[in-house]
């Protein structure tokens, strides 16, 4: 992704507008996916509904939102919305770990995210995929991330462009 595309994708965080547990950003998932963290499709349980199970795309993004600094889980009904069916805030949370639902063999590759005040189910597609999203997710939580933030995009380095040479 080019330097302006990843400008713009930061600038689509920092003016998101949440209410009522919904996040509005000015670009689609998929544009904000370019410069999170990590991003892709998982299977949720629903809230209110406990033995519902949706695919959502999520986006784990570490941009600064705010002078609280933490990194934040949004999930999307899909890749092409803008506004967020919710979030799951990693400050608040307790615990990322591996799940696995006994009553299903298609719901192996769970996790769970415990929250203070409540909890997350996702499953993935496969152990690689579960694997992954617990060690990003952990990171996330444990140490205080690296905010991407307009001074440092700015100032990155491109590497030099390979000059052309005649023969």
């Amino acid at each position: 992704m080019n330097e302006k595309n990843l400008t713009a994708n930061i600038m689509a965080v920092k003016e998101c507008k949440e209410k009522r547990g919904k996040t509005t950003f000015p670009v689609s998932a998929a544009k904000l996916a370019e410069a999170a963290i990590k991003s892709g499709y998982m299977v949720k349980q629903d809230k209110k509904l406990g033995i519902i199970w949706r695919k959502r795309f999520l986006v784990l993004t570490d941009v600064q939102l705010s002078d609280r600094s933490n990194a934040r889980l949004y999930y999307f009904e899909n890749i092409d919305d803008n506004t967020s069916l919710s979030l799951v805030d990693l400050a608040d949370a307790v615990s990322i770990t591996k799940y696995s639902f006994s009553n299903a063999q298609n719901r192996r590759y769970g996790l769970e995210i415990s929250c203070k005040d409540r909890k997350y189910w996702f499953i993935c597609k496969d152990e690689l995929q579960q694997k992954s999203w617990i060690e990003v997710l952990n990171s996330c939580r444990e140490t205080p991330t690296k905010f991407i933030n307009f001074k440092n995009v700015h100032n990155r380095r491109e590497p030099p462009k390979a000059e052309k040479t005649k023969n």
